[in-house]
């Protein structure tokens, strides 16, 4: 039986290297589930609440008693249109009746006048009294009917957080509180009216009780969540979660690639103790089973270890993201996060260890006492590159949960590493072939980064690796997240204006002219319904996806644009020809949704009246740009006799308000849709995503530490063993010192070199392929790299040589 535990030095760095692994996958499943929670909390204000589900008809009590027993927060609203009389006229308004715990995510705001200070509340309306919307101020401290009750208007409702529902066709809204609502008799049968429950609560509890809901949601109940919300805020916090999940794989790497250096020089330090128990008879299956159950003891120890030290960074992280946030971040108590750490740790160093000691294992033993070298097999390479890919792909897969950024990821990660060694073998060769054979210092120093026996191309790729992953975390977390910034400029839209007509579309942009206030291209909107689609007609029935039944049981605006709107990309397909045949172009994202293809027709109904026309574009829409967008665009053919009012959208600053007023004033029937606390909320989640990607940042600087460790460790017997016999053949201390060096130094320039031309071609292909965001070459990124990486690498090889030629050399070789 084979006995005796490893020595400590081949396994610490091992140890060292498993535990980051374990600590950065637990403490960023924990962080990041606490972030995304809190950011979905935030968006979640949007809906005034985590969860709606809305209905036509009122709502069985059986779901507000189950949300209650599973632990959840409930409130009610129902809306519904009406008329009150303005100067004698009647004018339609949306009346919206909510109870006591309304809003349960986010806040009202209220004032006197339209110009005052926002308030913030937490509560509606008290009984009794109403609040109205800016467009009705002439009516406040005034007494208004409603049915057959009467109501004092004291507030003018400033904002309500889930009103972005039906953006562009809203009446003037009053809110008023439900206990009134009885008393007006407004809701007679026939009534169209909505029914909203809202829902909050924790993240699991809200995932039983959805999973209750499902089942038993009749035709008329819908569920709105995030999935369903407004596009802008659904793409923003997409965006954001995908930074996050690149960020941790890009520090899982750095991790992974300590674990491959460690399991290496493990191996080499294992390889005499293997090769004289071979010697002695024992079998090189025993020897697997101990070197596994070795691996196995180091990797429940870092389980331990890493998950404790995850669950810890918790507490430094939450009291500095508390004030980044504003708010507190939410509690998981969730054994996931805790699983996943320790699968990804056991992963990581079975794939990375284990082909190293069976390649040690297999070795002849006389080849390891004699000190030979062998070429290493195409068998071994094929086992190690093998090994490291699945490896590499089953922690993607483990926590990407998206087999399309898993697969991209892992393809590059390939290409890098097949290519950097490949690189610094050419490179270094041609150095060596082109420097003066009279210059014996240069000479020598390339022959040793040449020299296979040390692995200096092994280190050099590690360290690259390394390297090129906190750079790639710097670019996603300054280049690529100030791109995305750039997509929300200071000087975007902050007002809609709808329910325009069309005789006075002239008079308002001629209005916003004269004033040299910014505005949008106006739009016509016509309300229509998808019924068919290639003839086939189009229900809820035909489709499983949530989005894919909004649209086909929901009205939506369809307007018509002579050339392709600002920030939309034809994907497939040619935009539309204005004086052709009836044309359509959809937007990405509900093509894929509906699985609409070039050449399909679709068919509307807009009230007694249809139309029908084929899809010939799909194009990418920028819904966060907060300016006029739309799921479907057509010629003006095909919509011009149609009833329509028009859209457009103004950067209205604050010393404009009172224009604001007069353009209200001289065009009544003008909505305006102030839109400034929805563009904060995303500018918010940019920001803070930004904030929250620190985090990695650090831990991918500490895993590098450990690579250049691992790196130092590996090569340090050769060194001693070349250094005692050159100076036993009386080569000078100094010189070999500066050898040492320079070595050093020049293995840290050409990793910062090609750390930064990858991190920039990788950065390129990650934005633009991926996020579909613009990418800005950053010079910083090359000064970073080779300045860091030089001057860490010549600072290693400082200290690495005083450690090397402070030890006898008589002391060396008699070891």
């Amino acid at each position: 039986m084979v006995s005796g535990p490893p020595k400590i030095q081949s396994y610490w760095l091992m140890l060292i290297a498993t535990v980051i692994t374990i600590s950065i996958v637990s403490a960023s499943q924990l962080i990041t589930q606490r972030i995304s929670l809190l950011l979905d909390r935030q968006a979640s204000e949007l809906l005034a609440a985590d969860l709606v589900l809305v209905s036509t008809h009122p709502l069985d009590n059986k779901y507000e008693r189950q949300a209650k027993e599973s632990g959840l927060q409930v409130a009610h609203t129902v809306s519904f249109r009406t008329a009150i009389f303005v100067d004698d006229s009647p004018q339609l308004v949306e009346l919206k009746a909510v109870d006591s715990n309304y809003p349960l995510r986010g806040q009202l705001k209220y004032s006197r006048e339209v110009t005052a200070d926002k308030i913030k509340v937490q509560q509606g309306p008290e009984p009794g009294e109403i609040w109205l919307d800016p467009k009705l101020s002439q009516l406040i401290d005034s007494s208004i009917a409603l049915g057959s009750s009467e109501f004092e208007a004291r507030w003018l409702l400033s904002y309500e957080p889930d009103r972005g529902g039906a953006l562009f066709n809203l009446a003037p809204r009053i809110l008023m509180n439900l206990d009134d609502l009885a008393s007006t008799g407004l809701i007679v049968p026939g009534s169209r009216v909505k029914y909203r429950l809202l829902i909050a609560g924790e993240q699991n509890q809200l995932a039983s009780f959805i999973q209750w809901l499902r089942p038993r949601l009749s035709e008329n109940e819908k569920i709105q969540d995030l999935e369903n919300a407004r596009p802008e805020m659904r793409r923003a916090l997409d965006q954001t979660r995908k930074f996050f999940a690149l960020a941790i794989v890009l520090t899982l790497v750095i991790a992974m690639v300590a674990i491959a250096i460690t399991a290496r020089y493990t191996a080499s330090c294992e390889a005499p103790k293997v090769a004289m128990l071979r010697a002695f008879g024992i079998s090189q299956k025993r020897l697997f089973k101990f070197y596994s159950w070795q691996l196995a003891k180091v990797w429940v120890i870092a389980a331990f270890i890493g998950i404790g030290i995850g669950w810890l960074s918790q507490f430094p992280l939450q009291w500095a993201l508390d004030g980044w946030f504003g708010q507190t971040l939410p509690q998981v108590w969730v054994i996931r996060p805790y699983l996943v750490a320790a699968l990804v740790g056991f992963i990581s160093l079975a794939g990375f260890c284990l082909p190293f000691l069976l390649i040690v294992i297999q070795t002849p033993p006389m080849q390891v006492i004699r000190h030979v070298s062998s070429r290493q097999s195409l068998r071994r390479g094929l086992l190690l590159a093998g090994s490291a890919i699945i490896t590499v792909f089953l922690v993607l897969m483990i926590l990407m949960q998206d087999s399309m950024l898993a697969v991209m990821t892992l393809s590059l990660l390939m290409i890098v590493a097949l290519v950097l060694p490949l690189i610094f073998a050419l490179m270094i060769k041609s150095l060596l072939y082109s420097s003066k054979r009279n210059f014996w210092l240069r000479q020598y120093l390339l022959s040793r980064l040449n020299s296979s026996t040390r692995g200096a191309l092994f280190v050099m790729s590690a360290f690259s690796l390394a390297l090129l992953a906190i750079l790639m975390i710097a670019v996603v977390k300054d280049d690529l997240l100030t791109s995305w910034r750039t997509q929300l400029p200071d000087d975007i839209p902050n007002y809609f204006l709808f329910n325009i007509p069309s005789d006075e579309v002239s008079a308002v942009e001629r209005y916003f002219e004269q004033r040299q206030i910014r505005s949008s291209t106006a739009y016509p909107l016509v309300r229509t319904r998808l019924t068919h689609i290639n003839g086939k007609i189009v229900n809820a029935m035909n489709f499983t996806d949530h989005r894919a039944t909004h649209f086909a049981t929901h009205t939506f605006n369809v307007s018509y644009a002579e050339k392709l709107p600002d920030e939309n990309k034809i994907v497939t397909g040619e935009w539309i020809q204005q004086n052709g045949e009836p044309q359509l172009s959809i937007e990405q994202g509900m093509a894929n949704t509906l699985q609409l293809n070039i050449g399909d027709i679709l068919s509307f109904s807009i009230g007694s009246e249809t139309m029908e026309a084929p899809v010939t574009s799909i194009r990418s829409v920028l819904w966060e740009n907060f300016r006029p967008n739309f799921y479907v665009i057509t010629n003006q053919k095909l919509i011009e006799d149609l009833p329509q009012t028009w859209l457009m959208s103004a950067l209205i600053n604050s010393g404009q308000i009172s224009d604001l007023k007069q353009l209200v004033s001289n065009h009544p029937s003008v909505t305006l849709l102030d839109i400034t606390e929805l563009m904060e909320r995303i500018r918010g989640i940019v920001g803070r995503a930004s904030i929250a990607l620190e985090f990695f940042f650090i831990f991918a600087l500490v895993s590098a530490i450990v690579v250049l460790l691992a790196s130092i460790q590996t090569g340090k017997k050769e060194r001693q063993m070349e250094s005692a016999l050159l100076r036993a053949m009386s080569a000078k201390t100094s010189q070999l010192y500066k050898v040492n060096v320079f070595e050093f130094s020049l293995m840290g320039l050409l990793i910062g070199l090609f750390a930064a031309i990858f991190a920039s071609i990788l950065g390129w292909i990650i934005s633009a392929y991926f996020f579909n965001i613009d990418y800005h070459f950053s010079p910083a990124i090359w000064v970073y790299s080779l300045i860091s990486a030089t001057s860490i690498l010549t600072i290693a090889g400082t200290l690495v040589s005083r450690k090397v030629y402070n030890i006898s050399p008589m002391k060396i070789l008699r070891t």
